[in-house]
Formats: structure tokens, C-alpha cells, sequence
């Protein structure tokens, strides 16, 4: 049993009792065999053989049941004797007497499980009761009854907060006196039988200046009436009444004083609705992390307004999506930094970016600086080198429907969409042409073209990612029209790179199509975009790991990055991830109007880069642990390697190494491939069925060597499943899956032994027979 497989517990059953017995009788010719050794057909030499010991065991801790599965002779093991050197590439086993066991032992282990939700609910049932009591109790309040409010009048307090902790009872006056600064919490007076939301004879008045307390330059001659005002809470709709500041230091305008204690006005001439600053915040994070609706929120807020009756609550749904397009743009002009004139720090890249840019990208002039790149070795290029995604999304589109000509994108194309103006004109100048396509994996690409898109004015998006990190570069998505084209992915790609790509040396695309879309990729950029034409000399690519296996050979070997140099263990996929959030809001920008949906997505691309951002720094040390845990097994590995080779061909070192240095991987920068004739690769069957039409000729009419072929087949087949169980076992798959994955293997072994013991009758007296009949 390999230690690094099995931990302790492996140790301790390898050790036990039951696993090591003292050996009943001599050895034959004073040779030991392994209860995983085979003894060599031909040359009668012993190797290793699979071994339901060499199983890695389950995790120490676990309850465990002892089963057995087939008949057979348990192993005997002796105590008394060393390990021998290994035989083959297999893990040293312990010795056994020269009675082989058959079949052994297999631990069936029953997953631990934590409490699940059931366990839990079961163990509150009995506090229910208790629970329902407490809630019933709320609907009431120990004040009730009083004379006189604690203030000392003579009125009997009926006003209770909801939004108040522990609130005591009120009076009229001292509710409103408790409340001036809290005037949206939600008041509840008793009328005898229970307590009905009301808040009083007057609703509490809003001073937007001097502190919340009433304007010292209002009189009853100089200042207007008080204005009703519907105020939109986190708690739901309010009507409010204000009065406003007369103040001659304070700002004259209505909308203005409302901004000062944090109302947004739904109109920005005579506000009758203002929303909360909280509100619109978590209206935000509800749209960006569960992708709520504005129709769904605020019918949610009618709801905790009146839930008997909602629909008596005069909605404000029309005023509520204006706030909230306006609160998106102003919050993402804060967090890149444009309202704090973040670009006089950054002269290096693009004005007025509303784009949240990776800091972990090489860019030179934030993390990174020319000198560092131009005089980097190439055995760190790796660390210098921008690496990029590019993928189109089909679900992002958009109905063609009566459009309103005047909704622009409050964005402007400085987020993650390109400007507005020189993408109409790119499209309308490129000419429609269909792109050369003769990968056979592009036929599904090419499907896209179909009747998918129908009644569709945009059919999907393309966008740029950093491949390594997964943000969305800076004005690298384009709307797409009836299908994926490369002229789209050019103008992404262009302005993705931008002018902070020129001082850069590699550049890495990955994209599910680079076999073609390289083809005539420079002489594109050329005429569309002469100024990136530098830029775009230096970019090389390769195609993501999972689109890379339905390719043909040819791209296979040439753009695998399981093959390339200095890409270390780049999936080229992770831009694939960040459309299963975008999908999410595909319904619904699907309806907007093109300005409205640009805003839309580019948010959801802001809020997608921004938790990337915060989880960089942790994310970037659990890929450093886990790389460093992979070289090292790697290393070891491959030493172990070179040295038995170095042992084996001394010789042929130093053609192995000139081979590497050359770097000869033939024709396009491909590694050799092996050429296979019609008949394809050599394969366990084909060799199999072969060595059975050769297997007469070669028994030299020896009946007993009849079999041997079948006798390889089965060893070979059982340490194929040995193989997948330890693989299953690291991939932590079910114990019924590994379970009767170890029933086969058992079988298997047992078959095997079987047949051994037929084809070398002498081994019999090795075996105890007598066992398989026993406990």
C-alpha cells in the first residue's frame, strides 16, 4: 500500500494483526513472493501485480465495516523479514509467505455526513410552540393601559416604532419629538382592538436644513407652503410632507437641498418623489448579485408598504428606473475613480475610463516598468506576457422592437462598450464578407447564423477578458450582428489593447476559434486599424483546453497550451464563467432600449471585475499554494524519472539533451506528431486480438502455453481498474461508486489468480486453497 496514497491509517492496517502473520512453512527455493507479486510467464522473474492492498484507503477517522467479497485465501504476512527493493514501477508491498492470497479483505466506509437541514428541523419542532407564543405576543405591548405617557401628560400613550429596538409607548408628542431625524420609521397606533399603521394627525415634517430642525428664516408670510413629498424607504413608500430651508448660505434649489440630506429627486424641476440614498444602494446590490428586477423591487416595496392592499400604493416604478440608471452611472464614476480625477495619476491610460482595469496585468506604468520587460530572460517571460480571452455570447440580445432614438448610454463607450459613434461607422464600413472556415469544430460556430437570431436587431455580444485573472478589459465588448464575425472581435480586441498594450513584449490570445480567425488577422488590422498594427504583431495565441479536444489534430498539436512554452497552467477558459452572470440578465436587457441595455451590461461587467478585485489577493495566494504543492510533486516526479533513465541509457543523455535544446518541433511551431497509419494508434484490443492469431505459432504446440495472451490481458486489465480507483478515490467520488469499483477489481484479481494458478500448476502449494472455504 503506497503511504503517500493511504496516510496513517494505511500505516496502521499494514501493520495490524489481521494484515501481518507470522508465515506457516518454508518458502520455495527460499523465495518470497508479495500478495501483489505475479511470477514472470516466460522468464519465471516476479513483478508487481495490482492488489486490493495498494487501494488507498478512506480518511482516518471513519467508521468502517469489514466485508468480504469473493472467496479466497487470506494473505499471511511476514513480520520477520525486510522489504526487497522494487521489482517495477509499483510501490514496495509487504512481504508474504509464499501462500498468495486470492482475494482480501475490502473495507466498506460510510461517508460522514454533517447535520443536514432535516436533523435540525426535527430537533426545533417542540419550540415551536414557544416560538409562535413570543410572535403573537408582538402583536400587542406590555403599555398598554396606561394612564398617563411617561412624560408626564395626561394623554395615554397609543404609538409605538417598528423600527425602533425595544420602543416603549408614545404619546402623540413624543413619538414626533423621538423621530425628527428618523422620520421614515414606521409608527403604529392602537385603536383598541390592535395596532394599525398611522402615523398621526400630521405626518412629521422634513427639514432638509439647519440640522432637521425648522428653519429659523421660515415664517408663516415669507415661506411657502409645505410641500407633500413621497419618500421611497428600504421599508417601503411614504408620503412626507417638507418644509424647505430659507437659509440665504444654503442652496436655492429644491432638488438640492433634497441631495443634502440624502433624497434623491425623481425630477429635478418641482420633486414630488425622492428615494433614499439606501435605497438605490440596495436596489444596486440586489440587481448585481441576484439580478432582481426594478419591477420586482418595487412591487416588493408596495408590499411592505400595505400588504393587504398593494395595490392601492401609487407605484413609482417609472421614476424609480430613472434614479437608479442615474445612482449606476455616479456610482461607477466613484469607484474607478473618475470623480476623484483619478487620471492625473494614471497619464498612461485611456481619459475618463469607467472601467475597473486588473492590477495584477502586467501594464507598465501602474505595476510594471519598460526596463523590467526589456530586460527580462526568456525564462521569465511568462511573468511579462498579457494574456487575454476573447468569446462571444449569444444570449445577450436584443428584440427588434420600437426603439426610443433619443435613450443614449449614460457610459458613453468609456466602460466595456466601445464609443457609440466609431462602432456604427466600423460596422457599416466593413464589408460583409464570410470568413474562410475550414476547421471542422467551426461548423457549430457557423450554425450560429441560422434562424437562432431571428426577430433579434442584436444577436449576442463578443468581449475581451484577461485570461489569467478574468476581468473585462476597458471597452473590449461589441454588440454582434446576426452572428459571430472577426471584423468583431478585431475592433474588440483593438480598443481592449489599447494604447496601454505598446510598451508590452508578448501578448497571448486565447479564443475558441484561433486556428482561423489568425489567418489573415495582421492584414485586417492593417486596414482597419493601422495604428495597432504593431501591437498586433506581437500577439500569438492558442486555443482554451476545453474548446482545444473537438478541434482537428492539426490544431491540436499547434495551439495546445498543454504544449506551448511559458504559459504555465493558462485554462484559456475562465471567460467562459463570466457568462453564466451575464445570462442571468439576459431576459431582461433583451427588451431595453439600446442606451438602457449598454448601461445595463456594462454594470454587470463592473460588478463582476469588482469581485474579482477583492478576492485577488486571496485567490492569488491559493494559485501560488497550489502551484508550488504541483512543481514539487512534478520535480520529484521527474527526477525520478531522469535518474532511472540516466541508469538505463547513459548513452543516449546527451542526444536527449541536445534534442531539447534545439527546440525542433517542426513545421508551425507544432510538436512532433506521430504518424499512424489507417488503422490508427496501437490500442489494447488491436494488440490483443493480434497476439490471439499469434498465439498458436507461438506455443510451439505446447498445450500449456495456450492462454498466456488472455493471462496478460487480464493482469493488465486489472491494474487499469486499480488505476481508475485511485483516481476516483482523489476525485472523492462516492463510496457506492468506489465500492463497487473495488468489487470489480476483486473479481478481477481473483479471476486472475485463478488462471495463474492453472497456467504454473506449481504455484498451488503457495496458495492456501484451504482459505477460501474459511472465515
Amino acid at each position: 500500500m503506497s503511504e503517500s496514497l493511504t496516510g496513517k491509517r494505511g500505516r496502521e492496517e499494514q501493520n495490524s494483526p489481521r494484515q501481518r502473520r507470522k508465515k506457516k512453512g518454508p518458502g520455495v527455493a527460499g523465495v518470497r513472493f508479495s500478495a501483489d507479486s505475479e511470477l514472470d510467464i516466460a522468464s519465471g522473474s516476479v513483478a508487481s501485480i495490482p492488489s486490493t492492498s495498494s487501494i488507498p484507503a478512506k480518511p482516518e477517522g471513519s467508521t468502517s465495516r469489514s466485508k468480504r467479497l469473493t472467496k479466497g485465501a487470506e494473505a499471511r504476512w511476514n513480520q520477520d523479514e525486510e522489504l526487497p527493493p522494487p521489482l517495477s514501477g509499483h510501490a514496495p508491498q509487504p512481504i508474504a509467505e509464499p501462500a498468495v492470497a486470492t482475494t482480501e479483505e475490502i473495507e466498506e466506509v460510510p461517508k460522514e455526513r454533517k447535520q443536514g437541514q432535516a436533523a435540525a428541523m426535527t430537533a426545533v419542532l417542540p419550540f415551536l410552540p414557544t416560538i409562535q407564543k413570543y410572535i403573537l405576543a408582538g402583536f400587542v405591548h406590555p403599555g398598554l393601559g396606561a394612564a398617563k405617557c411617561e412624560c408626564g401628560s395626561q394623554v395615554s400613550p397609543t404609538f409605538r416604532c417598528l423600527d425602533c429596538f425595544n420602543s416603549p409607548l408614545w404619546c402623540q408628542s413624543c413619538v414626533w419629538k423621538a423621530h425628527q431625524l428618523n422620520p421614515f420609521h414606521h409608527i403604529e397606533m392602537w385603536d383598541g382592538q390592535r395596532f394599525v399603521p398611522r402615523l398621526y394627525d400630521q405626518p412629521i415634517p422634513i427639514h432638509p436644513g439647519c440640522g432637521g430642525q425648522s428653519c429659523p428664516h421660515t415664517s408663516q408670510a415669507s415661506s411657502p407652503p409645505r410641500t407633500p413629498l413621497t419618500i421611497c424607504h428600504e421599508s417601503g413608500l411614504q408620503e412626507a410632507t417638507i418644509q424647505w430651508c430659507q437659509c440665504p448660505e444654503r442652496a436655492a434649489e429644491r432638488w438640492e437641498q433634497l441631495l443634502a440630506v440624502r433624497l434623491f429627486p425623481a425630477t429635478f424641476k418641482e420633486p414630488r418623489t425622492a428615494f433614499t440614498f439606501g435605497v438605490l444602494k440596495q436596489f444596486q446590490v440586489h440587481a448585481l448579485a441576484s439580478k432582481k428586477s426594478a419591477y420586482d423591487y418595487i412591487k416588493a416595496l408596495c408590499q411592505l408598504t400595505d400588504n393587504e392592499a398593494p395595490d392601492t400604493v401609487e407605484k413609482r416604478y417609472r421614476e424609480f428606473l430613472f434614479a437608479c440608471r442615474l445612482w449606476r452611472y455616479l456610482a461607477l464614476e466613484r469607484r474607478t475613480g473618475q470623480a476623484h480625477n483619478f487620471d492625473v495619476h494614471v497619464p498612461h491610460r485611456r481619459l475618463q475610463s469607467l472601467a475597473l482595469r486588473c492590477p495584477a496585468c502586467p501594464e507598465v506604468g501602474f505595476n510594471i516598468d519598460a526596463e523590467m520587460i526589456d530586460s527580462a530572460p526568456e525564462n521569465e517571460k511568462h511573468k511579462y506576457t498579457l494574456f487575454v480571452s476573447a468569446d462571444g455570447n449569444f444570449k445577450l440580445q436584443r428584440k427588434n422592437k420600437r426603439d426610443d432614438l433619443n435613450d443614449i448610454a449614460l457610459n458613453g463607450g468609456k466602460a466595456f462598450f466601445g464609443p457609440k459613434a466609431e462602432t456604427t461607422a466600423y460596422v457599416k464600413r466593413v464589408p460583409k464578407s464570410e470568413d474562410p472556415r475550414t476547421c471542422s469544430h467551426l461548423k457549430a460556430s457557423k450554425m450560429q447564423n441560422t434562424a437562432k437570431f431571428k426577430n433579434c436587431v442584436i444577436s449576442g455580444v463578443v468581449a475581451i477578458q484577461c485570461a489569467r485573472h478574468g476581468f473585462y478589459l476597458p471597452q473590449a465588448m461589441i454588440d454582434l450582428l446576426k452572428g459571430e464575425g472577426f471584423a468583431f472581435t478585431d475592433f474588440a480586441l483593438s480598443y481592449g489593447l489599447g494604447k496601454e498594450a505598446q510598451s508590452l513584449h508578448w501578448i497571448t490570445l486565447t479564443y475558441d476559434i484561433w486556428c482561423q480567425y489568425r489567418i489573415k488577422l495582421l492584414e485586417r488590422i492593417r486596414t482597419n486599424f493601422p495604428d495597432m498594427l504593431p501591437i498586433f504583431e506581437k500577439v500569438d495565441g492558442a486555443i482554451g483546453k476545453l474548446h482545444i479536444l473537438g478541434h482537428e489534430k492539426k490544431c491540436i498539436f499547434e495551439f495546445n497550451l498543454n504544449l506551448l512554452y511559458f504559459v504555465g497552467l493558462l485554462t484559456g477558459e475562465l471567460i467562459e464563467t463570466g457568462w453564466a452572470e451575464h445570462n442571468l440578465t439576459g431576459g431582461s436587457t433583451r427588451e431595453m432600449n439600446d442606451g438602457h441595455r449598454h448601461d445595463v451590461i456594462d454594470g454587470t461587467s463592473d460588478h463582476w471585475n469588482w469581485d474579482k478585485l477583492v478576492r485577488l489577493a486571496t485567490s492569488l495566494r491559493n494559485a501560488m499554494r497550489d502551484a508550488k504543492s504541483l512543481e514539487r510533486t512534478r520535480r520529484e516526479n521527474f527526477e525520478q524519472l531522469d535518474k532511472a533513465l540516466r541508469e538505463r541509457h547513459p548513452a543516449d543523455v546527451p542526444k536527449w539533451n541536445a534534442i531539447y535544446d534545439s527546440r525542433n518541433v517542426g513545421e508551425g511551431g507544432a510538436v512532433f506528431q506521430v504518424q499512424f497509419g489507417k488503422d490508427g494508434p496501437p490500442t489494447h484490443a488491436a494488440q490483443y486480438m493480434k497476439l490471439i492469431e499469434e498465439e498458436p505459432a507461438l506455443s510451439d504446440g505446447d498445450a500449456r502455453r495456450k492462454g498466456d495472451v488472455l493471462l496478460i490481458s487480464l493482469g493488465l486489465e486489472a491494474e487499469d481498474s486499480q488505476e481508475k480507483i485511485k483516481r476516483l478515490v482523489a476525485l472523492s467520488a462516492t463510496d457506492s461508486t468506489v465500492l463497487s469499483a473495488r468489487q470489480k477489481l476483486a473479481k478481477d484479481i481473483t479471476t486472475y489468480r485463478t488462471r495463474l494458478l492453472r497456467r504454473i500448476p506449481s504455484l498451488e502449494e503457495m496458495m492456501d486453497i484451504s482459505a477460501s472455504n474459511g472465515d
